[in-house]
This record gives structure tokens, C-alpha cells and sequence, in this order.
């Protein structure tokens, strides 16, 4: 999803608190995604945007109310262009627009990060979003989570509300850990070779040590936890090199692939920002050999670390680059929109 430019403008004015009024004012939203091949079309609603709206309580209070059952209208403009209408009462709002984040409880958030409402909310700092849950453990985010940078500033209403439109830039706020597999040449040297890398392995498991698995809606990431990821080799995607490039403004100068075509398997992880983590790698072949590596992690917001491992399989050998300290940019245009 390219969302670079996606801006979303509202009708409200800079002044001091205003205490609500039982006028009503109706707020018109417009959303839209930059033409671009490579971003797929998506609706809004639980699989595309939405729009979490509070309302300040009064203005000697900064107690704030979740308008969870205000009825919002979506219209469709194009493929890419949306626009949400909604009518409240006069008074202070503050409005967080996010892709990627399910409306529903951990059992339903289907692999999304969730809204943890529980019902004692008072400010943006206690409203929560958590990774789904199995089996008690934190899971990963399947799907990048972003969030509109001004979210924290209030929007005041007003029934002589002089109008003016206001841009939201959407970014992604997670860090991302990239796992990739490529096959290679028996030997000591980094030479790809063609093939499944994950041919003849049984499973592969991460063992997270500090990393962040909860986020409040004013920026805040949450305590470190400590848990575990399985992974089978079917849950991996197809990687090739020239594709993987595009996610970045520049590609990482110390990584060992050089030619765009080499290809392998990838799973990409999604966890808000940390330092100080650390992620211990075992891969289990099907003949029950196993072999770890342990790499320390810094996740940054619109970041990654990659983790690339070597398959020598007449070995059953991993050889593991690591590349948890580049820098890499935050403004590339990869067929996921990731890096905006």
C-alpha cells in the first residue's frame, strides 16, 4: 500500500478549548493513495482505513470519550480516493486515521495488530494497540500498521467554525525484521545457487528476548516481552533481490547479494520500536539436525534489520550475515509501501 502522500484534511480551527455545545457541526474527511502500479486497491473499513474519533469532555478536563458507535459515511471517489463524512457535536476532537489496525478483539484481529479497549480509558496515552495473541504468546503483526503523525493535536469545532484543511501524513510505526534464506554454493564463499533454501527444513523458530509488542495511540511503545515464534517454510514468501531493493532508498553497501536475479524465501516481522532486543535463529532440518545463532536487534520506526542466512544444504550449514545496524531510509517506494 503506497501511502506516501496519502493526506487526509478536516474542517476545524486553531483557538483555545472550547466547551461542547449541543450544536452540530458536520466533518468532512478526504483520503487519497498516489497513482502507482504496485499499490493494490483497498476499501476502507476493517481491511483498509478507519477513523478512530474522540471527543474532549470538556475544556477543564482532558478526559476523552471514544466515539465508538458514531456513524461514519464512506464514499468512494476512485480506486484510490476516499472520502469519510460524520456529524458531532460542537467541542474539542481529537481524530487517529490508521491502515492496518483491526476494530476487533485479539481472537478476531486476524493476524492485525488490535485495539485493546477496556472500557477505563481516559486519555490517547491509555488507549493501547497490541499484537494478537495465540496461545497466550504475542504473534507478529501480519500486516504493517500505520498511523496519521498529527493525531495528537486537537482539533477544535465550532458552530462558526472558519474552515480550514489540515494534511495527515500516514506512516508506518513499527520497525520490521527481514529473515531471509538464500541457497548457495558448497564452500566457504557467499555464492547463490538455485533452489528452494528451505528444502529439507522442518521448521524454523525465533526466540524474542525485550522486544515490543504494544503501542499507545500518543507514540508510546510498552513493556519488553519475551516469547517465542514458529515458523514453518510454507509461511515464507518468494524473494528475489531486484524486487527487495525497492523497498529502500538505497540498498544496504555491506550486503552480500550483488545480482538483482538471485532469489530465496523471506518472512518479513513487524514489532513497534526497541532497542536493546535480541532474537535467538534455530532452524531444524528434517533429519533433525539443528543449528542457532543469536543477533541483537534495534528496531526503528519505518526501519529494518535483516537477518540473511546462507543454506549450504549438503552440510546442512547456515551461514549468517547480519545487518541489524544499517540505516536504511524511510522515504523508498517497495511494492508494499513500507518504507513510507
Amino acid at each position: 500500500m503506497l501511502l506516501s502522500a496519502a493526506s487526509l484534511g478536516y474542517s476545524c480551527k486553531e483557538s483555545d478549548n472550547v466547551t461542547p455545545q449541543r450544536q452540530s457541526v458536520n466533518v468532512s474527511f478526504s483520503t487519497s493513495v498516489p497513482q502507482d502500479n504496485s499499490a493494490p486497491v483497498y476499501s476502507p473499513g476493517e481491511d483498509g482505513l478507519s477513523a478512530l474519533i474522540f471527543r474532549q469532555d470538556n475544556s477543564d478536563s482532558e478526559t476523552l470519550s471514544y466515539l465508538e458507535d458514531l456513524e461514519t459515511r464512506w464514499s468512494k471517489k476512485s480506486d484510490r480516493e476516499f472520502t469519510m463524512g460524520c456529524t458531532v457535536e460542537v467541542g474539542t476532537y481529537y481524530f487517529v486515521f490508521a491502515k492496518g489496525l483491526s476494530l476487533s478483539d485479539s481472537e478476531n484481529a486476524e493476524g492485525k495488530c488490535y485495539l485493546d479497549i477496556k472500557g477505563t480509558e481516559s486519555t490517547l496515552g491509555d488507549y493501547v494497540i497490541r499484537h494478537p495473541e495465540v496461545s497466550g504468546q504475542p504473534a507478529d503483526c501480519e500486516e504493517a500498521l500505520y498511523l496519521n503523525e498529527n493525531r495528537t493535536v486537537p482539533c477544535y469545532l465550532t458552530e462558526a467554525t472558519d474552515v480550514k484543511n489540515f494534511s495527515a501524513t500516514l506512516k508506518h510505526v513499527q520497525g520490521r525484521f527481514d529473515l531471509i534464506f538464500v541457497k548457495c554454493e558448497d564452500g566457504e564463499g557467499h555464492v547463490p545457487a538455485e533452489g528452494n533454501p528451505l528444502e529439507g527444513i522442518s521448521g524454523v523458530q525465533l526466540d524474542m528476548k525485550g522486544m515490543n509488542t504494544s503501542y499507545t495511540l500518543d507514540g508510546v511503545s510498552g513493556s519488553p516481552d519475551d516469547f517465542s515464534l514458529k515458523t514453518a517454510s510454507v509461511d515464507f514468501s518468494d524473494f528475489r533481490y531486484g524486487d527487495y531493493r525497492k523497498e529502500f532508498v538505497n540498498a544496504p553497501e555491506k550486503f552480500m547479494i550483488t545480482d538483482d536475479n538471485v532469489t530465496g524465501k523471506i518472512k518479513k516481522y513487524h514489532f513497534f520500536p526497541v532497542e536493546g532486543a535480541s532474537v535467538n535463529l534455530t532452524v531444524e532440518f528434517e533429519n533433525g539436525h539443528k543449528v542457532n545463532r543469536s543477533v541483537d536487534l534495534n528496531l526503528t520506526e519505518n526501519k529494518a534489520n535483516i537477518l540473511l542466512v546462507w543454506v549450504t544444504s549438503d552440510y546442512l550449514v547456515l551461514k549468517i550475515e547480519d545487518f541489524s545496524g544499517e540505516e536504511l531510509g524511510n522515504t523508498g517506494k517497495g511494492d508494499e509501501g513500507f518504507w513510507y
